[in-house]
């Protein structure tokens, strides 16, 4: 499954630094984005379970602050998100000119946490970066090395 792009720009201009904008970092992977030279993929997760998900959040040795009821009843609504909405890992990808090719991943994601997570910028970067390292024509499309120019 691919995420939506529109979601994908969306949370890469509501969470992005403005430092980011200001260095140019951000606007040629929003551009890559909208091309669709770039995307991020969703894959369920089977290997994650609630128990990695959990972690420590809900222990009340650990959470003294927060009232040992209030932290089974969180812990519940948690595993009955986690049931209905499932875990995900997210997979960034870039356009050959041919196929999709994988050079980042992160999971531990319930539903669509990833979107808004923040962790966007970082993934699409490894994207955009694997892009920019082929032969691009003015435009900044892929130049296919299998297309021959010569007729």
């Amino acid at each position: 499954m691919i995420y939506d792009t529109k979601k994908i720009i969306k949370a890469l201009n509501e969470h992005v630094e403005t430092g980011y904008r200001q260095a140019g970092l951000i606007d040629p992977i929003l551009a890559a984005v909208a091309r669709h030279k770039i995307r991020v993929r969703k894959v369920a997760d089977d290997y994650y379970t609630f128990d990695d998900h959990k972690g420590d959040c809900f222990d009340p040795t650990i959470n003294t602050d927060i009232d040992p009821k209030a932290l089974k009843r969180q812990e519940r609504n948690e595993r009955a998100r986690f049931n209905r909405q499932g875990a995900f890992y997210s997979i960034a990808e870039y356009w050959t000119g041919r196929t999709w090719v994988e050079t980042d991943l992160i999971g531990g994601f319930v539903g669509d946490d990833f979107i808004g997570s923040g962790y966007e910028y970082d993934l699409l970067s490894s994207a955009i970066e694997a892009y920019n390292q082929q032969d691009l024509d003015e435009a900044g499309y892929v130049i296919d090395p299998y297309r021959r120019l010569d007729g």
